[in-house]
């Protein structure tokens, strides 16, 4: 899984924001496609892009655990970072009971 970038412009104002997808690429034949996980917005309560890759990193780990049944034993040093990957995954379980 990977972070995937979209740039939306306000055609008010001109103003571009960044909103944050979690992607999941796979292949049909010959040719990669990208499937939707989670649209996550624009995460602006983690401005680092570090910040952005561990939340992914996290997320991912989440999944493997909750495929596993194991529970991980870790937890994102960075409070911003675990919130903010607990809540996603959160919301991915919902979309998916739904």
């Amino acid at each position: 899984m990977f972070l995937k970038a979209m740039f939306k412009k306000e055609m008010s104002t001109g103003v571009r924001h960044i909103h944050y997808r979690l992607c999941e690429s796979y292949r049909v034949h010959d040719t990669v496609h990208h499937h939707i996980v989670l649209h996550l917005g624009p995460l602006d309560d983690l401005p680092e892009i570090g910040q952005k890759k561990a939340s992914v990193a996290r997320i991912v780990e989440l999944i493997k655990d909750s495929r596993t049944g194991n529970k991980g034993m870790f937890v994102a040093e960075d409070p911003a970072v675990e919130f903010r990957a607990q809540e996603s995954f959160r919301l991915m379980k919902e979309n998916n009971s739904s």
